[in-house]
């Protein structure tokens, strides 16, 4: 599984792109991926329809919230329950050369300029917010 982390301290808006976009876009990569060249992996369709299926948004994004803290990660599965020869695609064998449909999908310029989206709305935010809770912590004091 891949893996994305970010930590944060600030309740995000939806005015940038959202987790459950960047996670759709990700899985409609992998998908188009499995399907043209260079990592095109078509035999029977399995492995395309089953990534299509596993990866849902509501699946691929884990975000864990605290009072202070803000955590998510987002997964493509490229190799999910009835096609686990999905590893074997994307990373290779000794016999076969890999066909990484899954890493390309993750390294899309797409997906990265969202990702920056999303990360600098997010750092806007807690810089905003810590200065918010430093200057009532000053105005308190005084």
């Amino acid at each position: 599984m891949y893996t994305i982390h970010l930590q944060a301290q600030e309740t995000l808006q939806h005015n940038m792109p959202t987790l459950q976009d960047i996670a759709k876009q990700i899985s409609s990569l992998a998908q188009l991926n499995l399907q043209r060249k260079p990592t095109r992996a078509i035999d029977t369709g399995n492995l395309l329809r089953t990534v299509a299926s596993y990866n849902t948004p509501q699946r691929m994004v884990n975000e864990i919230k605290t009072s202070d803290t803000y955590s998510f990660e987002i997964e493509l599965d490229y190799a999910p329950p009835g096609a686990e020869y999905g590893r074997y695609v994307n990373d290779g064998t000794y016999k076969m050369a890999a066909r990484p449909f899954a890493d390309n999908a993750i390294n899309d310029p797409t997906v990265l300029a969202m990702l920056d989206d999303y990360y600098s709305d997010v750092v806007d935010k807690l810089v905003i917010g810590n200065l918010a809770k430093e200057l009532d912590k000053m105005e308190a004091e005084y």
